[in-house]
């Protein structure tokens, strides 16, 4: 199978040239919904566990995203790369 967005030979689930994924999603309603949450918004996981955790333990919180655990927070602040 060729890469439908570089055109090279691909074998596996990702083209070693440009890293695009061999599976496309179909585009549909839920679709246009996770696109516009993840490039509008900035949110896809961990929305209502960061806004549990900071009335629950606000400062545990804080201490544990500047200490670099953030695998499962939401940025508090989305940049652009």
């Amino acid at each position: 199978m060729n890469c439908k967005n570089c055109d090279q030979k691909i074998e596996g689930n990702y083209c070693t040239n440009c890293r695009q994924s061999t599976k496309v999603d179909d585009i549909n309603v839920a679709y246009v919904l996770r696109e516009l949450s993840d490039s509008v918004f900035q949110v896809n996981k961990g929305l209502f566990y960061s806004i549990k955790a900071m009335f629950v333990s606000p400062g545990r919180n804080i201490r544990d995203y500047l200490d670099g655990k953030r695998q499962h927070l939401v940025k508090p602040i989305a940049h652009s790369p």
